[in-house]
C-alpha cells in the first residue's frame, strides 16, 4: 500500500468579535413590551378573528390621548 496524504481542508476563521457587529437597536420609539392578558377562549378566539396585537394597537391609537 502507498502511504497517501489526506489534506485536511481548513475552515476559513471567523472574524473577531469587533465592536459595531450585530444587529443594531431599534429607537425607542419603535420598542415593544409584552402586556399579558388573560382572556376566555372563546374571546382568545375573537380576538384572533380580529387580527390580534395590531387590531388591539390600532383601536388604542385611535383613542384620543389622556
Amino acid at each position: 500500500m502507498e502511504d497517501e496524504v489526506v489534506a485536511t481542508e481548513s475552515k476559513p476563521k471567523r472574524p473577531p468579535n469587533d465592536r459595531g457587529q450585530g444587529r443594531k437597536p431599534k429607537p425607542p420609539e419603535e420598542l415593544k413590551v409584552v402586556v399579558p392578558l388573560r382572556l376566555s377562549p372563546a374571546h382568545k378566539a375573537k380576538l384572533k378573528a380580529l387580527g390580534g396585537a395590531e387590531w388591539v394597537r390600532t383601536k388604542l391609537d385611535e383613542l384620543p390621548d389622556q
